[in-house]
């Protein structure tokens, strides 16, 4: 079966069904979330080499948080066409959960390829600046990743309120400007999964 491709429809939604299950985990737990998704561009967000590098980034957020003496209370995992996704509520610092996570992200590039958001019971997401680090970058153009949040915003604000048709038009104008149709920061290269999957071992 060939790997399906999505829309930005399909990535809106996907967006909508994690920003919910962040919520009812905050307010469950009463402790940080992280959000682990990958940052894959293009239209597949799922194939079989892709799972095997979620997988491997989850084992090592799990070990990393393990020998950190960080609690996981409750954890859930999403298997879509849309990608993968874990989301585990971690009883610990907010600060010093976003610095582990930030170190996994930094830890060569197929950490690059990780995507470890982490929510306060707030709703509030840390960000790497609150620890002195730089934000991320894309890989291809070197762009700083804002910059790149910035022009999918700038798309979007001419259809503020979209319909399927205007949509699948939106879609079609990401991929002529090579933006990720998940309006993935990063815009990352697959062949660095490729290549890291046999080469890299993280800590």
């Amino acid at each position: 079966m060939s790997p399906k491709e999505v829309s930005v429809l399909d990535m809106m939604e996907a967006r909508d069904r994690r920003a919910g299950l962040q919520r009812r985990m905050t307010a469950a737990f009463h402790v940080p979330v992280i959000s682990f998704t990958m940052n894959i561009a293009g239209p597949v967000k799922r194939t079989p080499l892709i799972r095997r590098g979620f997988v491997l980034g989850l084992r090592t957020l799990r070990r990393r948080l393990k020998a950190a003496g960080f609690p996981v209370l409750h954890e859930e995992l999403l298997d879509e066409f849309t990608g993968c996704e874990a989301f585990l509520a971690v009883d610990a610092g907010l600060l010093a959960i976003k610095a582990l996570t930030s170190d996994i992200e930094n830890s060569g590039p197929l950490g690059r390829l990780f995507d470890m958001d982490v929510i306060s019971p707030a709703g509030e997401k840390a960000e790497r600046e609150m620890l002195g680090l730089s934000g991320r970058t894309c890989l291809l153009c070197g762009r700083p990743a804002e910059e790149i949040r910035g022009a999918i915003r700038e798309l979007l604000q001419e259809t503020p309120f979209p319909d399927r048709e205007t949509l699948e038009a939106l879609d079609l104008r990401f991929r002529e400007l090579n933006l990720s149709p998940g309006g993935s920061a990063d815009l990352l290269a697959i062949c660095y999964l490729l290549h890291f999957m046999k080469t890299e071992t993280l800590v």
